[in-house]
C-alpha cells in the first residue's frame, strides 16, 4: 500500500480511538488463492493469517489488501470480528478517481471495522463512522468520526 494511505488510516484511527498506531507495509501475506471468475478472495484467509501475527504491545492489526474480499455469499469492503485482533479492508472495492474520496473511504471502513472489533455496535446516525452504509454513495456521505454516543461507548 502507498505510504500516504497508511498514514491517513493511522491518523484516522488515532483520532477516533486515541491509541498509538504503528504502520508497516512489510508484512508478507501467504500466497492467496482466489476465484478467477470472480477475482475475489475469502476474507477468512486473511483474518486467520493475521490472527497469528504478533507484534509487541499490539491491540489490533488492520490489514489493507489489494484484492476483493468475499464473506460467504457476498462481496465486502472489510471485516473485523468482535473481540478478534484482526481487521481487513479491501482497497480495490473502495477505489475512485478522486483520491481524497478514496482515502476517506479506506479510513472510514478501517475505523468502522476496528470499532466493531473493539465491540462497538453499529450506529444508527448516518454522520457517525460506525454507521453501516449500504452503498458507496452512503459511505461517501457518512461522517469520518465517532458520534458523541459512540465516543462515550468507546471511553466506557
Amino acid at each position: 500500500m502507498e505510504k500516504r494511505l497508511l498514514l491517513a488510516v493511522a491518523s484516522s484511527i488515532k483520532r477516533n480511538f486515541s491509541v498509538d498506531v504503528r504502520h508497516s507495509s512489510v508484512v508478507t501475506l501467504p500466497p492467496v488463492k482466489y476465484s478467477l471468475h470472480r477475482e475475489e478472495c475469502p476474507v477468512s484467509l486473511f483474518l486467520d493469517y493475521m490472527e497469528g501475527l504478533h507484534f509487541p504491545n499490539m491491540l489490533r492489526i488492520v490489514g489493507l489488501v489489494d484484492v476483493c474480499l468475499r464473506d460467504e455469499e457476498r462481496t465486502i469492503w472489510g471485516k473485523g470480528v468482535t473481540g478478534g485482533r484482526s481487521v481487513v479492508v479491501s482497497v480495490p472495492l473502495l477505489k475512485t478517481y478522486d483520491e481524497k474520496v478514496f482515502f476517506e473511504r479506506v479510513c472510514k471502513e478501517s475505523v468502522r471495522q476496528l470499532g466493531m472489533s473493539f465491540g462497538l455496535p453499529p450506529c444508527e446516525k448516518k454522520n457517525c463512522v460506525m454507521y453501516v452504509p449500504s452503498s458507496l454513495q452512503e459511505l461517501d456521505q457518512q461522517g469520518t468520526d465517532l458520534c458523541p454516543l459512540c465516543k462515550e461507548r468507546w471511553v466506557n
